[in-house]
């Protein structure tokens, strides 16, 4: 999700539309559409303010209560694949939703030096 544009450029929006200027001629002298102009307006009008609205996270993930259960197994085998991990788990959750799951708790699961240890000498 794009961030909220800044509350600087919210007010220097709402002051040139507050000195008369029409939101369609506002708008594109600062680069933001037209309707967002009147967004803005009627989100003053209606709070208040003209800070963002705080946004929703979403849902929670289904690993996240299993955070700890998931730590014990990478742990205890620093070496399982992904799909043997996911064997383990008490819900079922595809391999994909795991690995972002081990991203998000910092675990890292790769084999460090394998792919470039030699396997003679040269």
């Amino acid at each position: 999700m794009p961030k909220p544009y800044s509350v600087d450029l919210r007010s220097r929006v709402i002051a040139a539309c507050d000195a008369g200027e029409r939101p369609e001629l506002v708008g594109p002298r600062f680069s933001v559409t037209p309707r967002t102009v009147y967004k803005w307006l009627r989100l003053r009008r209606e709070t208040g303010g003209i800070a963002p609205r705080p946004s929703d996270p979403g849902p929670e993930p289904i690993l996240a209560p299993h955070a700890d259960t998931l730590r014990a197994i990478v742990r205890d085998r620093p070496d399982a694949t992904l799909e043997e991990i996911r064997t383990e788990l008490p819900v079922r959750v595809s391999v994909g939703a795991l690995f972002n799951m081990l991203g998000r708790l910092g675990l890292s699961f790769k084999k460090e030096g394998h792919s470039r240890r030699r396997t003679t000498e040269a």
